[in-house]
């Protein structure tokens, strides 16, 4: 079993969980792992102040082992991702996503794809053991800012056949790391944008901005002014819109909006799209009247990866805007997914508006709750015993699972009757708190 891997790789709060040991360590047995295959890897991060002591450890432990580390300074999770598969090595993503300033996290990536549970699991065991190369065969540390441009130019060459002027948008970049590279690919595509939430000062990426925090968004699209509002969060593997009217149009919407546009252009393969048990059932249902059907995974993004990988699917994501378009890309990109929307707006000639309100959504609430004895509560069998009693017919869906990089019960409940939702909710909660106190 995994001790330091979550499901989004090695994550805590900075200097206390999260140290510059850990990450030395994990420099050191990545170069172990990889040394013998490549000659570099690639380092990137977001704009934590964290950021800079976890990546001066990591290219130590890389360097000590025998391997050469590339920093490629601030970029976002799917632009290093990209990188890692054009220059065929593997990379870390210093970064935390949307979590608060606090926490940090680091994240192997393998010539575009996240590494497996095994791959983990074996990078743990030599974490233990670090070996270092002799004083001959050290590594060396390059900083190469460079790559951030062949990033922007391979997500330009995509769409420099989509005219996009007639489109003007408001863009929260989350005090993240696409501060910089969203101007830059928005620019070049002749996209009329404004962006907002783009200082960054090492500690208020995500604070009340970003995709998990749309509200300074939203009051600046009641002027009028922008036909929608896109959100990214800290990394940008996640993106989310607000609609001119300020509604939000989350990661289940974006997918089917752009599925039925793309079954319509013969890019959506098997006609299908890969979402977690997590999407909503309004989507699904939409989805199934314009032929479509939907495959639902674990939580998680790489579960929605593999199953597209195994069967051929082009598009696939979660509800909270991590969408995969594997006809562009290998993992969820927040800025891909706003070009891959504004195009398929253009084509349906529909506003965003028009098109959310087409897409109807089941009542569901979501609960987190503080508990560090998480995996316990969730496996226990009287928990259990009540989701059974609620779900016996198909008209209300509950999900408890814990949290992968926090310690939290997440509780989702849907169902057509919000007032019973509400309702389940609160029994369930009720229940899952006791347990926490235990």
């Amino acid at each position: 079993m995994r001790k330091l891997f979550g499901t989004d790789g090695i994550r805590g709060v900075a200097n206390e969980e999260l140290t510059a040991e850990i990450a030395f360590k994990l420099g050191n047995a990545l170069a172990q792992e990889f040394k013998d295959e490549i000659k570099e890897i690639l380092i990137g991060k977001d704009t934590r102040a964290s950021c800079d002591f976890l990546e001066c450890a990591l290219a130590s432990g890389i360097a000590s082992g025998g391997v050469n580390a590339r920093l490629v300074g601030i970029i976002t999770t799917p632009g290093l991702a990209m990188l890692t598969r054009l220059l065929n090595v593997p990379g870390v993503m210093i970064s935390a996503s949307h979590n608060p300033f606090q926490y940090n996290g680091l994240k192997v990536i393998n010539r575009g794809f996240k590494i497996s549970d095994e791959k983990e699991m074996m990078l743990e065991n030599l974490m233990e053991n670090p070996v270092f190369s002799s004083s001959s065969s050290v590594g060396r540390v390059k900083t190469d800012s460079s790559l951030v441009e062949l990033y922007v130019k391979r997500v330009c060459d995509m769409y420099k056949d989509t005219d996009f002027s007639s489109v003007r948008i408001a863009v929260d970049t989350a005090n993240g790391a696409a501060y910089r590279i969203t101007k830059m690919i928005y620019q070049q595509l002749g996209i009329k944008h404004d962006a907002f939430f783009d200082q960054p000062n090492g500690f208020n990426i995500n604070e009340g901005c970003g995709s998990t925090n749309p509200e300074g968004l939203k009051r600046i699209l009641e002027n009028g002014r922008y036909d929608f509002g896109v959100l990214f969060d800290g990394d940008s593997d996640r993106c989310l819109m607000l609609s001119n009217r300020g509604t939000l149009v989350d990661g289940d919407k974006l997918m089917a909006l752009n599925a039925v546009e793309m079954k319509k252009g013969g890019e959506l393969k098997g006609n299908t799209v890969v979402a977690t048990i997590m999407s909503n059932m309004g989507m699904e249902k939409y989805l199934n009247t314009h032929g479509i059907s939907v495959e639902r995974t674990k939580v998680g993004d790489r579960y929605v990866l593999h199953r597209m990988l195994a069967k051929g699917y082009t598009l696939g994501g979660e509800q909270s805007g991590h969408i995969i378009f594997l006809n562009r890309t290998t993992t969820g990109d927040g800025i891909i997914t706003s070009l891959e929307t504004m195009k398929n707006l253009l084509r349906a000639r529909k506003t965003l508006d028009d098109l959310q309100n087409e897409i109807p959504t089941f009542p569901q609430k979501l609960l987190n709750i503080q508990a560090k004895n998480k995996n316990e509560i969730v496996e226990n069998e009287r928990l259990k015993d009540v989701v059974r009693s609620y779900t016996q017919s198909n008209e209300v869906r509950i999900i408890i699972r814990p949290s992968g990089t926090e310690p939290l019960v997440r509780i989702m409940v849907e169902a057509e009757n919000e007032s019973l939702v509400e309702k389940i909710l609160q029994n369930v909660g009720d229940i899952v708190r006791k347990m926490a106190k235990t």
